[in-house]
C-alpha cells in the first residue's frame, strides 16, 4: 500500500463525485472549487488537518506522487491571505468598532463607524461588507484588512480610502502603508 499525506488543509472540504462515469475528487476552499480527476483504485480520507491519498496498486505510485504535488500546490495557493494596512491621519479622525465581550476582548469585525471630522461618520454594517473581506483593528487610526482574493482586497480597500483621501496640504485620511505624498506648502502672508 502506497500511501501519501498532505499537511495543513483546515480551510477545505473534499467530495467525491462521479461525473460522466469518472471519478473526481471535488476540493472546496475559501475562492471556490477545483476538481481533480481520479483513478478509481485511488482513496483519499481528510482526518482533521491532513488528508491522506492511498492505494494498493504499484503502478500507480509517479501519477500518486503527481497527484498529491497538485492538490498541495492548489491548496497552498488558493489558500493564501493577502493582508493590506490602512492608516488614518488626521485630528479627530478615528475608527470605533464594537466588542462583543470586553473580558475577552472579542471584537465584532463587521460593524464599526469610521468618524471623519465633527460631523462626517460613515457606518458599515454586515449587509455592506462582504464574506470575502476580514478586519482586525489596531488603535483606533489602524486597519488591517485581509482578503483571500488578492484583486478584490485591492478594489475593497480602494473603495475604503475614497472615503476619505489624503489631503495634499496637510495629509489628512486614509494613508496605505507605505505610501509617500509629497505634501504642498502652505503660503503664508
Amino acid at each position: 500500500m502506497i500511501l501519501k499525506v498532505i499537511k495543513n488543509v483546515d480551510n477545505i472540504k473534499i467530495f467525491n463525485a462521479f461525473i460522466d462515469s469518472k471519478y473526481y475528487l471535488i476540493v472546496k476552499s475559501l475562492r471556490g472549487y477545483k476538481y481533480f480527476y481520479l483513478n478509481n483504485n485511488i482513496d483519499i480520507v481528510k482526518v482533521k488537518n491532513k488528508l491522506f491519498i492511498k492505494t494498493n496498486d504499484i503502478s500507480l505510485t509517479a501519477y500518486l506522487a503527481q497527484l498529491t504535488t497538485r492538490i498541495a500546490k492548489w491548496i497552498k495557493c488558493y489558500n493564501k491571505v493577502y493582508k493590506k494596512r490602512l492608516f488614518l491621519k488626521g485630528l479627530g479622525y478615528k475608527i470605533d468598532y464594537r466588542l462583543i465581550d470586553k473580558e475577552k476582548k472579542i471584537y465584532d469585525n463587521t460593524i464599526f463607524d469610521i468618524k471623519i471630522g465633527n460631523s462626517h461618520i460613515i457606518s458599515l454594517k454586515k449587509k455592506e461588507i462582504p464574506s470575502k473581506i476580514g478586519f482586525r483593528f489596531r488603535k483606533a487610526k489602524i486597519i488591517n484588512i485581509e482578503s483571500h482574493d488578492k484583486v478584490f482586497l485591492g478594489n475593497y480597500v480602494k473603495k475604503i480610502v475614497s472615503y476619505k483621501l489624503p489631503d495634499m496640504y496637510k495629509g489628512k485620511g486614509f494613508w496605505y502603508r507605505y505610501q509617500k505624498i509629497n505634501l504642498k506648502m502652505v503660503n503664508k502672508k
